[in-house]
């Protein structure tokens, strides 16, 4: 990893990064600040669910209304599109993203090799993913603290931090491998994003639709589950072993990929 290189990328995401932790920190204190208003009217919201919703709110048994809350708050559009927005634009950035604008020929130049090019722009992507996530759990956590409407201690926000930092750490590794294999941004975007989206929409139809529940295994998210964390109050070995090694394969595959591919530049 060049030192001078990783500042540069840290100084160019930096703006991105800001208006992203500015958004995370605006929606986890509106989020848990909503709470005391519709706490009352939780129970009776449960029961109003369509029968065809209600494969979904069994997984809110075990949990306290605040955790079922929570949960919930991990799951929303704000927070996933937040997210998602930096592990996919960082990821399809890295090398696509500058062969595309002309500026990957004087990047190289550096006395670096294209590992460890690759190795910086992807320390850079899940530096922003962990503190992203830290932020988010910050945030609720802080908030709900305020109001005294959390008995949630710290450690539990920062497994639930952890899973969401494995997720996009996931998602924007293998975006990195795409873009290490394109010369157009808007080829690993699309993948990425669409990768995202896919695999959202097929965890919540195959908790709908029982047939389907033997697909859920192919979602990200199937391994992204903020209420195991808070019912089993640790971190599931298991999906952060999948997460985990998605990444590091998402990782190892651009490096690869990068490290052969020829390039006219």
């Amino acid at each position: 990893m060049n030192t001078t290189l990783l500042f540069q990328e840290i100084r160019r995401a930096l703006p991105f990064f800001a208006l992203l932790a500015l958004g995370l920190a605006v929606y986890s204190i509106v989020f848990v600040a909503v709470f005391p208003s519709v706490q009352s009217e939780m129970a009776e919201m449960l029961k109003a669910v369509p029968p065809l919703l209600r494969p979904l709110v069994k997984a809110h048994v075990g949990l306290d209304a605040f955790e079922n809350f929570l949960a919930t708050g991990y799951l929303h559009p704000v927070a996933l599109g937040l997210m998602a927005s930096w592990a996919v634009s960082c990821g399809a950035q890295a090398v696509a993203g500058e062969i595309e604008q002309g500026t990957l020929g004087w990047m190289l130049a550096y006395p670096i090799g294209r590992v460890r090019f690759l190795l910086t722009k992807a320390w850079v992507l899940l530096g922003g993913a962990v503190l992203l996530a830290a932020l988010l759990g910050l945030g609720f956590w802080q908030t709900a603290t305020l109001l005294g409407v959390s008995h949630l201690n710290i450690q539990t926000y920062v497994l639930l931090s952890a899973n969401t930092a494995l997720l996009y750490g996931a998602i924007g590794m293998l975006t990195l491998w795409a873009s290490a294999a394109s010369s157009e941004r808007g080829k690993p975007g699309m993948l990425g994003g669409g990768l995202f989206v896919v695999s959202f929409l097929l965890n919540y139809v195959t908790q709908l639709w029982a047939p389907l529940h033997r697909y859920r295994c192919l979602s990200l998210f199937a391994y992204y589950d903020p209420r195991a964390v808070l019912l089993a109050h640790g971190l599931p070995w298991q999906n952060s072993l999948v997460l985990g090694g998605l990444l590091v394969v998402g990782l190892l595959a651009a490096v690869t990929t990068f490290a052969r591919r020829e390039l006219t530049i």
